[in-house]
């Protein structure tokens, strides 16, 4: 009779303990999927941070950009008009370097001939040229400075308009939090955050579309470029006139061969005009590098619009995968509850199993969710070095168009073949040196924060598990083997041990009857 007391005792002791284990499982998954429900759902601090990320990445990366390229390129083009005036005298002379040797050697072989008066008639015929060339470009470009700087007047008109849009669209998203703060008055706020999204994009888009092409190097090229073109081609035309007059003096003089003379001067290469085209040349390249940036900005950006839509970066927390534990191992919970009702032995056997599975449970737990802190610190910092090394080329690439050629045609004589394009050369290698680093690092890090989508934030049952898992499992195999063994042990009965089914996915907690099968304590359970 003390026996079967105790055994009703033992029994009944072993059922509520089960019933506890159950209990507390199921009522920490129910709470774990409704704090985890409520984590991905959309809230309204979410939508407008995400909202108002969006519209400072794009003026970041585009407007503000486009804006400082032409702020830039209109200082240039201004410094270049006054270059051009102050140094066409010397490049105009420079160009016809070889009439002004070919004057000098004259004047020294006619000396004393019939020749000389007919040379020295002619010997200041081009400074002549040079000068009416100069007073000629002078009123060809007269107005270049007036009109630049209308220019730039038109330019921070511009800015101002796209900087009131840019900071009022931001404004009034958080006006239209205020308004409707709470999640049952999601679509209204969403409404309203839209529009002022939709004002701010076409404002945004207008000023990008009214700086491209540039104004201030459109006005150069067409106007300044065309004038200095022009003076160049004229002097050259005239160079060309001055070598035939000295060729028609020398016939005076019977000492010089005419022929070979006629030869010599023939020497004379002429001018050929490529001002216009080194800078159209410069202007391809330029832009060829500056697609190629956009063009993967645009991709991050479109990335990273999706991550702020769709994900919330931020650690799932220690319920999360401490609720997946307790699912992928629910089996094994009915194991031990079923086992010990079946079998009741010593109660501290199922204490011992008990204590032995919830530390596999907290420790896979607590591993899955290190390997969750870490992918959410590394996105986070993954984005935000992304953002930088964008911005960073960002802060590069005014200055490596318009105003980089604007700046080489300060720099020198404008009229050499490749002036203009070994000068742009220089600046366009230089930044190709940046983008290659920094697009090393920016496709590592996209690379990584792609497969963290497809793999962490897209709704994976159990991120971080991998190993993990399969530790867990190995673990809870051993805790069912020493339940058995501990059972034999302290009764001297070979007790039957519950084995949990072949495990495919992950499921609830359930009390539906396993099967059993009976093992000796020398055989592994595995």
């Amino acid at each position: 009779p003390i026996d079967v007391v105790r055994d009703r005792f033992v029994r009944q002791r072993t059922l509520e303990m089960a019933s506890k284990i159950l209990l507390g499982v199921m009522a920490l998954l129910l709470t774990d999927n409704l704090a985890y429900s409520q984590s991905v759902d959309t809230t309204v601090s979410d939508y407008i941070y995400w909202k108002k990320a969006d519209i400072t990445q794009w003026h970041q990366y585009f407007p503000s950009r486009v804006l400082e390229e032409e702020r830039q390129t209109n200082v240039a083009a201004v410094a270049a008009v006054s270059s051009l005036a102050s140094s066409l005298s010397s490049s105009l002379s420079k160009m016809v370097e070889f009439q002004a040797q070919e004057l000098l050697t004259a004047q020294q072989m006619v000396a004393g001939t019939d020749a000389e008066g007919c040379v020295n008639g002619i010997s200041g015929y081009m400074t002549k040229a040079i000068n009416d060339e100069i007073s000629t470009y002078n009123d060809c470009a007269a107005d270049a400075l007036s009109n630049l700087n209308r220019l730039n007047k038109t330019l921070s008109s511009l800015k101002t308009k796209y900087m009131t849009a840019y900071q009022k669209a931001l404004a009034r998203i958080d006006v239209c939090a205020k308004n409707y703060p709470n999640k049952d008055s999601l679509d209204r706020l969403k409404s309203c955050v839209e529009s002022m999204n939709n004002m701010y994009f076409t404002t945004a888009n207008a000023t990008q579309k009214a700086v491209f092409p540039s104004p201030s190097m459109t006005y150069f090229q067409s106007v300044v470029v065309g004038c200095a073109s022009n003076a160049a081609t004229a002097v050259a035309s005239k160079g060309s006139q001055f070598l035939q007059k000295l060729l028609d003096c020398s016939v005076l003089d019977s000492n010089i061969d005419h022929a070979a003379y006629a030869e010599e001067l023939n020497q004379w290469q002429g001018y050929n005009d490529t001002l216009a085209s080194q800078i159209i040349t410069a202007q391809d390249k330029n832009y060829n590098q500056v697609w190629a940036v956009e063009n993967q900005t645009i991709s991050y950006y479109s990335l990273q619009k999706e991550i702020l839509e769709k994900y919330v970066i931020e650690s799932r927390g220690f319920s999360f995968y401490l609720n997946r534990m307790y699912s992928y191992l629910s089996d094994y919970y009915n194991t031990i509850i079923a086992t010990s009702v079946d079998n009741p032995g010593d109660a501290a056997c199922l204490t011992s199993a008990k204590s032995s599975l919830q530390l596999v449970v907290n420790t896979a737990a607590n591993r899955s969710l290190s390997c969750d802190y870490d992918i959410v610190n590394n996105t986070r910092q993954m984005m935000d070095q992304v953002s930088r090394d964008f911005l960073r080329l960002n802060t590069l690439m005014p200055a490596i168009g318009n105003a980089a050629l604007l700046n080489c045609i300060v720099k020198g004589y404008v009229y050499a073949p490749n002036t203009i394009d070994n000068c742009f050369n220089l600046v366009s290698l230089e930044f190709d040196i940046e983008y290659t680093d920094r697009n090393a690092d920016i496709t590592k890090n996209v690379d990584i924060l792609n497969a963290y989508i497809n793999s962490f934030f897209s709704g994976s049952d159990l991120p971080c598990g991998g190993t993990t898992l399969k530790a867990a499992y190995l673990a809870a195999e051993v805790t069912l083997y020493n339940l058995q063994r501990c059972l034999y042990i302290t009764s001297g009965t070979i007790y039957s041990v519950t084995t949990p089914q072949p495990i495919t996915t992950p499921g609830s907690i359930t009390t539906s009857q396993p099967s059993t099968t009976s093992q000796p304590n020398s055989t592994s359970y595995w």
